[in-house]
């Protein structure tokens, strides 16, 4: 049913950013030395990028709710990150990036109320 349906550049270029952003979660938790990592870090990390799998495929499937969620997500985990010292600036492009994109007026980009 959704296989049918072309979607617009824009819903491509958020997912396309996504799966990059997926990628560079999963990478940090390889690269990170083992005694500067926490032992809440790894599994903290895996929840996020399980997080943002499930955004990237409520994109993909044009749902109106993910913009929200994405975003509540994103300054949930923000306010974490700083709490615990290890927020950055360059870790906000991408998400930023995203919701900026996703807020551009498009018709017909979705498909459910």
């Amino acid at each position: 049913m959704l296989d049918n349906i072309e979607r617009p550049l824009v819903v491509k270029i958020i997912c396309a950013l996504g799966l990059i952003e997926l990628l560079l979660i999963l990478f940090s938790i390889y690269t990170m030395p083992d005694h500067l990592i926490a032992s809440w870090y790894p599994p903290y990390k895996v929840l996020s990028a399980i997080i943002l799998f499930s955004c990237l495929l409520a994109f993909w499937n044009l749902l109106k709710f993910t913009i929200f969620f994405y975003m509540a997500f994103f300054f949930t985990n923000q306010v974490i990150l700083y709490q615990f010292g290890d927020n950055a600036f360059y870790l906000m492009v991408i998400p930023i990036m995203i919701i900026l994109i996703n807020w551009m007026p498009l018709k017909n980009r979705f498909i459910s109320n």
